[in-house]
């Protein structure tokens, strides 16, 4: 083989790969970012269903519910909004275009789930209707509120959660263990009281003082329980229905903080499965608790009594 024959097949060579390079290039989607902003400029949240309208605002550095109540939202689902919604990309190329295919994606006005983000004074940053899959659980759709592009994403409707119990903060109480001062509990043939000394924990029963091991698993339980109460069922603006319940208090306990401000506990049976709480004699919002839950509070004196 001649040079002349070596340099063309180089040549072919080298025009073969560039060609298989460029159609590779054209068969990777190009996808870009749905969003132009970061997390920073957001300071309203507001979702729309068909059904109701859930709102939640930047107040003083805090996430709360403006609307249908005005209670904190819970700070874990807060960052996961964020997390997997200002994330979202899509294929550069929409699946339509045509107003006819609205209903038929979900995004249309009657079926849609509309996310508004608010900026600074009241600015709105974007508005977008999210529908449903009906065949894949995988991929959701999107269209812009002024666009009649709709396109693939991937299904967020789990991270959204755009309900109120999804969104509304599940701690009962927000104090640490060693935020603590005193806890006093009573029940209706008991009561004592646990005082915390910062080095040491005393029971203060019958007119005597006993000092508790810091190994104790009682104090453990009733801590870890107390600090960690959660619930994911509230009975809001339905005092009427279980006041008569708290006529028996099964459980009552005042936590007195370092900082000074006391947290009230009142525990009445609501069925055999479950107990109704409430905070600070509220009667706008009360707490629903399992039987496990009340058991970790409900500690017998003679279990401090044991060493």
């Amino acid at each position: 083989m001649n040079k002349r024959n070596v340099i063309w097949i180089a040549i072919l060579a080298i025009l073969i790969v560039i060609f298989l390079f460029s159609r590779g290039k054209e068969n990777i989607e190009k996808r870009i970012d749905l969003f132009k902003f970061k997390e920073k400029d957001v300071v309203k949240i507001e979702f729309i269903q068909p059904a109701d309208t859930l709102v939640i605002a930047l107040n003083q550095d805090t996430w709360r519910i403006e609307h249908p109540l005005q209670i904190p939202a819970r700070e874990s689902q807060i960052e996961r909004f964020f997390t997997s919604y200002l994330s979202l990309t899509t294929s550069k190329i929409p699946i339509s275009e045509s107003i006819d295919r609205q209903d038929f994606y979900n995004v249309d006005m009657e079926t849609a789930l509309q996310v508004l983000l608010y900026g600074k004074n009241n600015k709105l940053l974007s508005r977008v209707f999210l529908g449903r899959s009906t065949n894949n659980f995988n991929i959701a759709y999107v269209r812009r509120a002024d666009d009649n592009r709709i396109y693939q994403i991937e299904n967020v409707f789990n991270s959204l959660n755009p309900t109120l119990s999804s969104w509304r903060e599940d701690r009962i109480v927000s104090f640490d263990q060693n935020e603590v001062k005193s806890i006093y509990i009573g029940t209706q043939t008991d009561s004592y009281t646990l005082q915390n000394d910062v080095e040491e924990w005393t029971l203060i029963y019958d007119e005597s003082a006993s000092i508790i091991p810091q190994s104790d698993n009682s104090l453990s339980r009733l801590l870890s329980g107390l600090t960690n109460l959660r619930t994911t069922v509230f009975f809001d603006d339905e005092w009427e229905l279980y006041e008569a319940k708290f006529s028996i208090t099964e459980l009552e306990i005042l936590v007195e903080l370092f900082s000074g401000e006391n947290v009230h506990l009142k525990m009445a049976r609501n069925d055999e499965n479950s107990y109704v709480l409430q905070k600070n004699d509220e009667q706008n919002m009360l707490f629903r608790l399992t039987t496990s839950q009340f058991n970790s509070l409900n500690i017998d004196p003679s279990a401090w009594m044991q060493w």
